[in-house]
């Protein structure tokens, strides 16, 4: 019996046993090592993205919140329009006068958000070097007449980190995160009947005052169209200190009473309907809203609210207790204002106007308290384009 052929074995010696073990292991560390250290620099990365994201987010947030305040500045000014931004610092005045932390920059906040991270807005004065971050009169350039009643509004917005309170926000070793401009456009509105009715028409004739129904005047006119147009048909209540009148200088355009054109005015709605169906309900407060085509008012589309609706297109306000509306009706078409309905304030129509009831009463009545609070409240300045935005994470625009 042959002995087993050993000559081609490897020999081990007694030094080198585990060796292999300890190469695998040693490899094995190492690609762990590769595998941890790629795995924590991914999520460096991901924490970063995130708290870059967050920061871009904020400092938008802060823009749009300085557009706002200085929003809100226009409006509660006393003088209207406002011909001169200029906000101010008075805290010993009584009461005290806080538009702005920097006076010589424009409305300046800041405000912590949450440990050492801070906010800033900045809504700065003209600056002909910059225009477009700063607030600018655009009177002339949208063609109003005066000043003061188109603006470009810019608000600069800072997240930034704050660790020393002494120091300003961009001076070591406070950090700038992130900034964002927001920008729009922001026009006053006007609200000026072509005369102190509680019916304005294009032509006297037009105008039907039918049984049950009543248009009253009050300490106006009941009805005021241009001479030269025929009288109305009365078989209703007129009265008014006066029951009828003609204005030769009668404009019931939308550029005269509205002071903009039909597009401005629909960028200044809060909305524009195509019908019923889009209308709203309920009306927002005190609102404007447009509608763009032929609308029937009943009792599931009610006119019903305080505001202005201004209806291109023909308008039938039906028989239904809903139809309760305080405020100005424009329609740039026919009228049929049918009982138990009522209209406080103005109605101004371009074609003709009926007033009719069957049983119950039809009413329209000037009310020149109601048209007043809308001109004080409607006529002052109001956002007439999208909120934009700017500058993003990274792009250190702000001095």
């Amino acid at each position: 019996m042959n002995a087993p052929d050993t000559s081609n074995r490897l020999t081990v010696r007694p030094d080198e046993h585990g060796t292999i073990l300890v190469v695998v292991m040693i490899t094995a560390v190492a690609m762990f090592g590769l595998l941890l250290a790629g795995t924590v620099k991914i999520s460096s990365y991901r924490t970063e993205a995130e708290t870059a994201f967050r920061c871009e987010a904020q400092a938008r947030n802060v823009a749009r919140a300085g557009v706002i305040d200085g929003f809100s500045w226009f409006r509660r000014q006393p003088v209207q329009p406002v011909v001169d931004f200029a906000p101010l610092l008075d805290p010993g005045a009584n009461p005290p006068v806080l538009d702005t932390e920097e006076p010589s920059v424009g409305i300046v906040r800041e405000f912590q958000i949450s440990g050492s991270t801070w906010a800033r807005y900045e809504v700065r004065k003209v600056d002909p070097n910059r225009p477009e971050q700063a607030v600018r009169d655009l009177s002339a350039l949208r063609g109003y007449a005066g000043q003061g009643q188109a603006w470009n509004l810019a608000s600069w917005g800072l997240v930034f980190r704050k660790q020393d309170v002494a120091r300003r926000y961009n001076e070591p070793p406070n950090q700038v995160l992130a900034t964002a401009w927001a920008f729009t456009e922001i026009r006053r509105m006007t609200l000026s009947p072509p005369g102190e009715a509680a019916v304005c028409c294009s032509r006297g004739d037009r105008v039907v005052v039918g049984a049950n129904s009543r248009v009253i005047g009050g300490e106006g006119t009941g009805i005021v169209f241009p001479p030269g147009t025929g009288t109305p048909a009365v078989s209703g209540e007129l009265s008014g200190t006066t029951k009828t009148a003609t204005l030769t200088d009668y404009n019931a355009s939308i550029e005269h009473v509205f002071g903009v054109t039909l597009d401005e005015l629909e960028s200044l709605a809060d909305e524009v309907a195509g019908g019923a169906a889009t209308f709203p309900s309920p009306f927002p407060r005190q609102g404007l809203v447009v509608v763009k085509g032929d609308i029937t008012f009943d009792y599931t589309t009610p006119l019903r609210g305080t505001g202005v609706v201004v209806v291109i297109g023909n308008v039938t306000v039906d028989a239904s207790a809903r139809n309760f509306f305080n405020g100005m009706l424009y329609v740039n078409g026919a009228v049929t204002f049918r009982a138990p309905s009522l209209l406080r304030g103005a109605l101004i129509a371009s074609g003709t106007v009926r007033t009719e009831g069957y049983g119950d009463v039809a009413e329209i009545e000037f009310d020149p308290g109601v048209l007043a609070d809308l001109m004080m409240n409607m006529g002052q300045y109001r956002i007439s384009r999208a909120i934009r935005y700017g500058p993003r994470v990274g792009e250190r625009a702000v001095p």
